[in-house]
């Protein structure tokens, strides 16, 4: 569960490290958000290597697209999956990924929740689908 003010690890290399949730759900005023959802967060740590050509700078507002939360996924079979830390990827005002790859895996029930052209985009850009 992602509310305002927790931090998340981004996965892409569009040069920042950290963002911080502003706002939890734009759509519905949720307080929580979960994964596979959308939220609005700004950027907090920049990368060592990539502060002069890092495609966003501190304190920029962008959206991101949560991949993996800290609290547990319940599945059908009865299972429950735990993430190590908090996942996100980085998106611009027009809803396109920032970076060009993302170093972890698109979990397989967010392409059930998106069926659109920029989810099939973001996981031609990752590493696989895991079944998580």
């Amino acid at each position: 569960m992602i509310q305002s003010g927790s931090y998340l690890r981004v996965v892409d290399n569009s040069g920042a490290v950290f963002i911080r949730c502003i706002q939890a759900s734009k759509k519905n005023k949720c307080r929580y958000a979960y994964m596979g959802d959308m939220i609005i967060a700004s950027v907090r740590r920049l990368r060592r290597r990539f502060k002069k050509r890092a495609k966003v700078k501190i304190g920029d507002v962008v959206s991101a697209l949560i991949l993996r939360t800290k609290s547990s996924l319940s599945h059908t079979s009865g299972n429950k999956t735990y993430y190590k830390s908090n996942y996100a990827i980085i998106f611009n005002k027009q809803n396109k990924p920032i970076g060009t790859r993302i170093f972890y895996g698109m979990p397989r029930h967010i392409l059930k929740k998106f069926k659109n052209f920029a989810t099939l985009k973001i996981v031609t850009m990752s590493t696989g689908i895991t079944e998580s």
